[in-house]
């Protein structure tokens, strides 16, 4: 099966958008990917990766969410951008990891390429000066932290080893 448990409903839509950071968004079924982090992206597995998790953003409401604290809180939020590209916190996007996984795997991707583009991207952050309490206030998980965890997932419920 090559689908989504549950699935909301939406027709999912991918851009591009010429930008030189690293970032790919959601609003709502509009999925959103910039030119450096499409350029990132050495295969199509990877690339569905990305997307995978950007589609659990919806499915799992992370969307909706900040969507209605920015119409509850609206001077809380400068634009319209900064309101939809801000983090969902670190448990839900790690969530998005491991169900994107799961959904790439489906669709016939290879699962280890989530895994393949964090590691990369755990290679180009700062790792220098990093202690627990910065970690705290983090968008998203350390990049680290997260290939871990998918290879772990991913070994637990597929019996895959990744390899870098």
């Amino acid at each position: 099966e090559k689908s989504i448990v549950d699935p909301r409903g939406y027709t999912y839509n991918i851009h591009y958008v010429e930008s030189e950071e690293f970032n790919a968004f959601t609003i709502g079924a509009q999925i959103y990917i910039t030119s450096a982090l499409y350029d990132f992206c050495i295969t199509s597995d990877e690339l569905a990766a990305v997307i995978a998790h950007e589609i659990y953003h919806n499915e799992l409401g992370h969307t909706k969410d900040i969507i209605q604290k920015k119409l509850m809180f609206p001077d809380e939020f400068n634009n319209i951008y900064s309101a939809l590209t801000i983090s969902f916190g670190q448990s839900k996007e790690l969530n998005c990891d491991l169900h994107g996984v799961e959904l790439i795997i489906k669709a016939s991707f290879n699962g280890c390429s989530a895994a393949k583009i964090l590691n990369r991207l755990a290679s180009t952050e700062n790792q220098e000066n990093k202690d627990l309490f910065e970690d705290f206030f983090r968008s998203h998980p350390n990049a680290k932290h997260r290939v871990k965890c998918v290879k772990n997932h991913i070994t637990t419920n597929y019996q895959i080893a990744c390899h870098e």
